[in-house]
Protein backbone atom coordinates (compact mmCIF):
# COMPACT_ATOMS: atom_id res chain seq x y z
CA UNK A 1 0.00 0.00 0.00
CA UNK A 2 2.88 2.35 0.68
CA UNK A 3 5.03 1.49 -2.28
CA UNK A 4 1.76 2.02 -4.50
CA UNK A 5 0.72 5.32 -2.70
CA UNK A 6 4.13 6.50 -3.02
CA UNK A 7 4.60 5.95 -6.58
CA UNK A 8 1.11 7.16 -7.31
CA UNK A 9 2.51 10.95 -8.34
CA UNK A 10 4.86 8.90 -10.86
CA UNK A 11 2.30 6.93 -12.03
CA UNK A 12 0.23 9.97 -13.23
CA UNK A 13 3.15 11.75 -15.31
CA UNK A 14 3.68 8.15 -16.88
CA UNK A 15 0.03 8.00 -17.86
CA UNK A 16 -0.12 11.78 -19.19
CA UNK A 17 3.26 10.81 -21.48
CA UNK A 18 2.01 7.32 -22.93
CA UNK A 19 0.77 7.02 -26.50
CA UNK A 20 -1.94 5.00 -24.55
CA UNK A 21 -2.85 7.72 -21.84
CA UNK A 22 -2.42 4.68 -19.09
CA UNK A 23 0.40 3.21 -16.22
CA UNK A 24 -0.08 -0.17 -14.54
CA UNK A 25 0.17 -1.64 -11.30
CA UNK A 26 1.06 -5.14 -10.56
CA UNK A 27 0.80 -6.43 -6.88
CA UNK A 28 1.82 -10.04 -6.04
CA UNK A 29 -0.04 -12.34 -4.00
CA UNK A 30 -0.56 -16.39 -3.98
CA UNK A 31 -3.44 -18.73 -3.13
CA UNK A 32 -5.25 -19.21 0.16
CA UNK A 33 -3.72 -21.92 2.29
CA UNK A 34 -6.81 -23.38 3.91
CA UNK A 35 -4.89 -24.08 7.24
CA UNK A 36 -3.63 -20.65 8.22
CA UNK A 37 -6.09 -17.76 9.10
CA UNK A 38 -3.51 -15.01 9.41
CA UNK A 39 -2.46 -16.28 5.44
CA UNK A 40 -5.54 -15.86 3.90
CA UNK A 41 -6.10 -12.77 5.39
CA UNK A 42 -3.31 -11.07 3.80
CA UNK A 43 -3.64 -12.56 0.63
CA UNK A 44 -7.17 -11.32 0.28
CA UNK A 45 -6.48 -8.05 1.66
CA UNK A 46 -3.63 -7.55 -1.32
CA UNK A 47 -6.22 -8.62 -3.72
CA UNK A 48 -9.09 -6.42 -2.42
CA UNK A 49 -6.75 -3.62 -2.18
CA UNK A 50 -5.74 -4.21 -6.12
CA UNK A 51 -9.39 -4.02 -6.99
CA UNK A 52 -10.58 -1.43 -5.17
CA UNK A 53 -7.91 0.78 -6.64
CA UNK A 54 -8.80 -0.52 -10.34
Amino acid sequence: MYVTKAALPHLVDAAATSPRQVAGVVNLSSFSNARVVIYNATTFGVAAATESWR
